[in-house]
């Protein structure tokens, strides 16, 4: 729903507005990092392992949240008011900063739902919260508001989601214990500066290139490469919700059985890369096809960035689940020197590359920042879990990715929406008829369907 709004959003906005939205909103994200400093990943970890914790973890997770998030806005509004941006660009971010005041401290509740694997709630939040975030833009564009409008709806969709997850927590029966808990405490303060480390710096690698844009080249490249950015957005939602899902069975097995890790890993990296890369390719095929059907000719710029960028998503995919791993499994050196590495990289690409090439070079630095990720995030879980390496589940994909790519070649002049169907049809009969899929698997799948009593790595 999301993501058909934004179609019209775009088109709405022009490119210029659109990098004008999109630089708030990536110009808030920066000090986002630093309001949870990863504490959430540590609370789920360990009410996850716990639940008759999890009243105590609450009352101090909300103490900590409120005292980080109120420095950190206060920090960026001095900063707003010391920066030569526009009126209309300095009022949508003291509107966003508020947003972020309020989005972090929703963020307690949230994480503490999904400690206790209640997804079915995440789950219905989200298309609630997303449904009333949908119609107020849709109302937007259909008055004609402008950025200041838009970021206010983000911020009335942050205060109801805070709500709900206040709700749902009632309803399990979790609720703050705001007495002084020093051993909690004691945990929390331990972890907080390297989990910290890993989500700042990760977030910093992957949002900083809207700020450099912005910066180096204006608002129109930024709204060029916002436009291709929102159809990858879509997609990065997939690894970035699965993670939610079974970050919790990660901590579990980490702390009690490495081999079932190993298991869930292999699962994850085969199944998450075998779904990335038909993505790739379809974009690779039809950026400008598929740029010009959503967004319109005006935004034409935007097909090579997208087709750049989809090769990301597939070492986005794989990074997801090999950081995750790390973390979970507490190997919080490993995480951390390879996202502080990736980061001076991304930021080192795109300083040298957008001068020269604009959003092109930064389309291309977040695809090789990844792409080390990747590499960096494998040989450290290596180091950590024994697993066998997942040649042949590779080799199968390639395969299976080597006839799409045939088929598509062939296609290339049909239509948009009938190749793309026959490329995705091919690619998934070679990959069943290679059994990328055991009979193992099989069984988590339909119970997968079922939803009920969702246990991925319990099955062998």
């Amino acid at each position: 729903m999301n993501f058909l709004v934004s179609i019209w959003l775009v088109r709405y906005l022009g490119p210029v507005q659109l990098g004008q939205y999109s630089f708030v909103l990536a110009f808030v994200s920066l000090f986002a990092l630093f309001c949870d400093l990863s504490i959430g990943q540590l609370v789920i970890c360990q009410v996850s392992k716990d639940h008759s914790l999890a009243n105590r973890y609450l009352g101090s997770y909300l103490i900590i949240q409120f005292l980080i998030s109120l420095t950190v806005l206060s920090i960026m509004l001095g900063v707003i008011s010391n920066l030569h941006y526009s009126q209309l660009i300095r009022l949508a971010l003291y509107i966003a900063g508020i947003n972020l005041f309020a989005s972090s401290l929703s963020a307690p509740f949230y994480n503490l739902i999904i400690a206790f694997e209640k997804l079915r709630f995440n789950a219905l939040m989200s298309v609630i919260s997303n449904i009333f975030y949908c119609l107020l833009i849709l109302s937007t564009i259909y008055f004609r508001k402008g950025i200041l409008v838009l970021i206010s709806a983000t911020l009335l969709t942050s205060i109801l989601e805070f709500i709900m997850n206040v709700l749902v927590c009632l309803r399990i029966g979790v609720w703050p214990d705001f007495r002084f808990d020093k051993k909690i405490w004691q945990i929390l303060l331990k972890y907080i500066g390297p989990f910290a480390f890993y989500l700042i710096f990760t977030g910093l690698y992957r949002r900083i290139d809207v700020v450099v844009l912005q910066y180096l080249q204006g608002d129109t490249a930024v709204g060029f490469y916002s436009a291709a950015y929102k159809i990858i957005f879509l997609f990065l939602l997939l690894p970035a919700s699965f993670i939610k899902a079974i970050f919790p069975l990660l901590s579990e097995q980490a702390s009690r059985d490495r081999e079932k890790l190993a298991q869930t890993l292999l699962w994850s990296m085969k199944h998450l890369v075998a779904l990335g890369l038909p993505i790739a390719i379809s974009c690779a095929f039809f950026s400008g096809q598929i740029i010009e059907l959503l967004f319109g000719p005006a935004f034409l710029n935007s097909s090579l960035i997208l087709s750049i960028l989809g090769w990301s998503l597939v070492f986005s995919f794989w990074n997801h689940i090999l950081s995750n791993s790390l973390v979970a499994a507490v190997k919080m050196f490993e995480v951390i020197s390879g996202t502080i590495a990736v980061f001076i990289l991304n930021l080192f690409l795109n300083l040298i590359l957008i001068p020269k090439f604009s959003y092109i070079g930064s389309a291309y630095s977040i695809m090789i920042s990844e792409l080390l990720a990747g590499v960096w995030f494998y040989i450290a879980i290596r180091k950590s879990i024994s697993f066998k390496h997942p040649l042949v589940e590779l080799f199968k994909i390639i395969i299976a990715t080597l006839a799409m790519v045939i088929l598509l070649w062939f296609l290339r002049g049909f239509n948009l929406f009938i190749a793309m169907g026959l490329g995705l049809i091919i690619y998934t009969s070679v990959l069943l008829s290679l059994k990328f899929i055991s009979p193992a698997e099989k069984i988590l799948l339909k119970e997968v369907v079922r939803i009920k009593n969702f246990k991925p790595c319990q099955k062998d």
